[in-house]
């Protein structure tokens, strides 16, 4: 979700804050949290079975948590569930770096 703007004659497209205030009729699925990997690289690696095994590394990560919102069709009892999902940071920002000066790691993903 985002909202969008027009500057110098172009489409710019903003974040849209949709959490912010809550709404009565999302409902968090507390139960459905899954990380999402950005970047990184895959290692293969040979197992002792001589089975290749194939790792993730590397990488960025943010986890997604589920919000379900009912969604009722028209003339009809049967409400079905819009499935959304918001975007959290997998680690805490960290004070201790940003302190030092370095600011863009403070901030960044710590890498998995």
């Amino acid at each position: 979700m985002f909202t969008q703007s027009v500057e110098r004659g172009q489409r710019v497209e903003h974040p849209e804050s949709w959490l912010r205030f809550g709404d009565p009729w999302q409902f968090m699925q507390a139960s459905l949290k899954y990380p999402v990997r950005f970047n990184g690289r895959l290692r293969r690696l040979k197992e002792p079975n001589s089975a290749e095994r194939v790792e993730w590394i590397d990488s960025d990560t943010v986890t997604a948590l589920a919000y379900d919102l009912p969604m009722t069709g028209y003339e009809t009892e049967t409400v079905l569930y819009l499935r959304l999902w918001a975007a959290r940071a997998s680690q805490d920002f960290d004070l201790r770096t940003f302190n030092e000066g370095n600011y863009d790691e403070a901030v960044r993903p710590r890498v998995c």
